[in-house]
């Protein structure tokens, strides 16, 4: 037997020996913390996507003729997971509420859609009633009335 094999056969053993030495609790541990890395995972990712939405939604409303295409907003996604993972940002303590939030933030910005379109009509309006009234006093004036 080489050296080589005979140290890869104690390694071996010892790590069948340190699989055997861990308690029923120890294990529990150690599945309960791969299942939370998973989860911190998940609802960083989930948190990633919806910032990206988000991102989205704001170029929409605030310059309307811009736009995110799905590739950015995936690759703003892709760079924003890593960092919120590391801080531990994650939708998972909410992830029932993710539908609600998104809606949230849906006619937030629908709503001040609305709302920017509304001012925008009415000074319009103004604008058209100045111009409106400044030549239908002309007229009077014009005609005598």
């Amino acid at each position: 037997m080489t050296e080589a094999t005979a140290d890869q056969q104690l390694d071996a053993l010892d790590s069948q020996a340190a699989e055997m030495d861990t308690t029923p609790e120890q294990e529990a541990e150690q599945k309960e913390a791969q299942q939370e890395a998973v989860t911190i995972s998940e609802g960083a990712r989930s948190a990633a996507d919806m910032m990206a939405g988000i991102m989205g939604a704001l170029v929409d409303v605030f310059a309307p003729g811009a736009t995110v295409s799905d590739s950015t907003k995936k690759q703003a996604a892709d760079k924003l997971q890593p960092v919120f993972e590391k801080y531990g940002i994650a939708l998972g303590g909410v992830g029932s509420w993710t539908v609600e939030i998104d809606a949230a933030v849906f006619f937030g910005m629908a709503g001040f859609t609305i709302y920017q379109q509304i001012q925008a009509n009415k000074a319009e309006q103004a604008v058209n009633d100045e111009q409106g009234a400044g030549s239908g006093n002309e007229r009077k004036y014009q005609t005598g009335q």
